[in-house]
């Protein structure tokens, strides 16, 4: 199966409302998990130094705050209409009206309304003649000013939805490739970092591989609110993992893998233990105090030591 099929599989199988749809996800995923993932690293700082000594040593891992992320949209649903009949105009939420609102209306009235196929529109007009008489305002300005304050709450929705992923969940980023020269750039501090790798055959954790999750790049991000419009049963935290699960398409070059933690509201705990490194590449830039430290703890770990070259036929490593 190529890499994009068993990857829409998944995550058709991962959102399916039939339970056992579930455990065949993640059976899919553990099957073409990548056999090596890899982790950079900047250690420009004692603090950063402190963290990345104890991933060597102890395979603590440390989860980054989504609010820390150099991309503001991580982990967010956005709205993918501005108006509101696209998320209240479904089947599931016809229903939820039709047994919120039966009190308020006739039988006449509510029979009127729900049997006709343009029901949703009916509604926003019958509540908008109620109101008209109440207070005497036109009933198409009512219309409008309804539609603007269901907008709004929507909105506040969203914006509810994305402050519970990024208090709630914090992420580990691994990386399928260990020359890749943007990533370099960007996570270990110009070349100036490391970069550890991770053998996924020696991962003795069912729970780290079942919580470790691939990217999807899409155009545009998820709608959460859409989503839950037409969901009947699905478990709100599946939904959340496939929310934090998608980034826009101009960070497909990260080829990313997310380790997702937890934290449940109640224990923040930053770190977990996953497994030691297999390797470590140094970048070519490398401070040598820095570089001499890295090698003395890698020495005392049995952990082999490649430094990045630049040579005339790109990025490559050289056993040192």
């Amino acid at each position: 199966m190529q890499e994009s099929d068993w990857k829409e599989t998944f995550l058709k199988l991962f959102i399916s409302e039939v339970d056992e749809n579930y455990d065949k996800a993640l059976e899919l995923k553990r099957t073409n998990i990548p056999k090596k993932l890899y982790r950079y690293r900047s250690i420009d700082s004692d603090e950063k130094m402190e963290f990345t000594k104890g991933e060597i040593i102890t395979g603590e891992i440390y989860f980054a705050d989504i609010k820390t992320f150099n991309d503001p949209f991580d982990s967010s649903s956005l709205l993918s209409n501005s108006v509101s009949s696209s998320y209240l105009n479904t089947p599931i939420i016809k229903d939820r009206w039709s047994i919120s609102l039966k009190d308020h209306f006739s039988e006449q009235e509510f029979k009127k309304v729900f049997e006709s196929e343009n029901w949703y529109n009916k509604i926003l007009e019958l509540v908008a003649y109620k109101e008209q008489r109440s207070i005497g305002i036109n009933k198409d300005d009512l219309k409008n000013a309804n539609e603007y304050t269901l907008m709004k709450k929507l909105e506040g929705l969203n914006k509810h939805y994305n402050s519970i992923f990024h208090k709630r969940f914090r992420i580990a980023c691994f990386t399928e490739s260990n020359a890749n020269l943007p990533m370099w750039a960007h996570y270990a501090n110009q070349h100036r970092g490391i970069c550890l790798e991770y053998d996924l055959d020696n991962i003795d954790s069912i729970c780290n591989i079942n919580r470790l999750f691939p990217v999807y790049y899409v155009e545009k991000l998820q709608d959460i609110v859409m989503f839950n419009s037409n969901s009947h049963n699905l478990v709100p935290i599946l939904v959340w993992y496939y929310i934090i699960m998608h980034k826009l398409s101009d960070w497909s070059y990260e080829k990313e893998w997310r380790l997702i933690h937890n934290i449940d509201g109640l224990y923040i705990n930053n770190k977990s233990f996953f497994n030691i490194p297999s390797k470590i590449y140094l970048g070519y830039s490398i401070d040598e105090k820095k570089e001499k430290e890295i090698r003395e703890i890698a020495k005392l770990c049995k952990i082999p030591v490649v430094k990045m070259n630049i040579t005339q036929y790109g990025l490559s490593d050289t056993e040192l």
